[in-house]
């Protein structure tokens, strides 16, 4: 589809031969073909297929397909106008520190500064306690209502 698009928008000259062109995740995949034509369309198609196969069979899962790890996109200000990158990384280190060794919870991704940000880890860690079901999202609403 954004091959497509790209394409598209080459024949309608919106796009300069000369631009530079980046992506991010399977947009890197789209620009190395469309604008830096290292890829054809069959190629990158497989390509992708690929990674997504490496990705699926990278954690174990149960017979269903499920996993214990999991991954959410955080805007900060959706918690509080108040709310920022460094109440984020408090609340991940806080969640590190309750949940002691046995969990993981990271921010994997800074996409747009005080915007979005992806964390990841296991799902046990994305709630505070086996017995609530507290998340990230709830903790960081009620640290903001403290700002």
């Amino acid at each position: 589809m954004e091959m497509a698009r790209f394409e598209d928008m080459r024949a309608k000259g919106v796009v300069r031969e000369d631009s530079l062109f980046a992506g991010h995740s399977l947009g890197e995949y789209v620009a190395l073909a469309a604008m830096g034509r290292i890829f054809s369309i069959e190629e990158v198609s497989a390509l992708v297929f690929y990674r997504g196969l490496t990705m699926q069979n990278a954690v174990k899962r149960d017979a269903e397909g499920a996993t214990d790890y999991s991954m959410c996109a955080v805007n900060p200000t959706r918690v509080s106008p108040k709310f920022s990158e460094e109440n984020l990384h408090w609340c991940v280190a806080e969640i590190a520190r309750i949940r002691g060794s046995g969990g993981l919870l990271e921010i994997v991704n800074y996409n747009v500064a005080n915007m979005q940000y992806v964390c990841a880890g296991d799902v046990s860690s994305c709630s505070l306690s086996p017995f609530t079901a507290l998340s990230l999202w709830d903790f960081a609403s009620q640290i903001a209502t403290n700002l």
